[in-house]
C-alpha cells in the first residue's frame, strides 16, 4: 500500500544468478510441458541445487560439460545419504533435470539414462491379468443367488 501511494521506493529485485535462472526455466518447463503440480516441482529443487553446486559450479555455461561419469559419481556418492525413498526421489529429480538439459539443447548428451530407475514392487505378487478360463472358474465358484 505504501508503494502504491509513493511513500516508499518501488521494490527492486536483485538480478538472478545463473543458477536461479536455470531453476526458473526448469520450473517453467516442468509446469508447462510436463504438467507437474507446484508441490512436485518444489521437491526437485534441493536435489538439483546440490547437484549443480557439486557437479556444475560454473553456472549455465558449464551445463554442456556435464558428463556421464559426473552423473554416475554423484549418484554413487549420494544414493545412500538418507533413506531408500529419498534416494529414489533424488534419482527421479536428476532424471527429470537431465532430460530437461538434453531437451533444451543445453547438453548434447542424453544423460538421464545413466541414472537408475527404481520401480515400486509393492503389488508385485498380484497377477496383472487372468486367463479367461481362470476368470470363468472364479465366477462359477461364486454364489450368484445371494448378495
Amino acid at each position: 500500500m505504501l508503494r502504491e501511494e509513493g511513500a516508499i521506493a518501488p521494490l527492486v529485485l536483485p538480478p538472478l544468478t545463473p543458477n536461479e535462472r536455470i531453476f526458473e526455466e526448469f520450473d517453467a518447463y516442468l509446469r508447462s510441458e510436463r504438467g507437474l503440480a507446484p508441490r512436485s516441482i518444489v521437491r526437485h529443487l534441493p536435489v538439483i541445487r546440490r547437484f549443480l553446486h557439486e557437479v556444475c559450479s560454473g553456472g549455465a555455461g558449464a551445463l554442456c560439460k556435464i558428463s556421464q561419469e559426473d552423473v554416475i559419481r554423484y549418484v554413487e556418492r549420494h544414493s545412500q545419504d538418507w533413506s531408500p525413498g529419498t534416494g529414489k526421489a533424488m534419482c527421479w529429480s536428476l532424471r527429470a533435470f537431465l532430460r530437461y538439459l538434453h531437451h533444451r539443447g543445453l547438453n548434447s548428451r542424453s544423460l538421464a539414462d545413466c541414472v537408475p530407475s527404481m520401480r515400486r514392487w509393492k503389488l508385485a505378487t498380484l497377477p496383472t491379468y487372468l486367463p479367461a478360463a481362470q476368470v470363468r472358474k472364479a465366477l462359477d465358484g461364486c454364489d450368484r443367488e445371494r448378495r
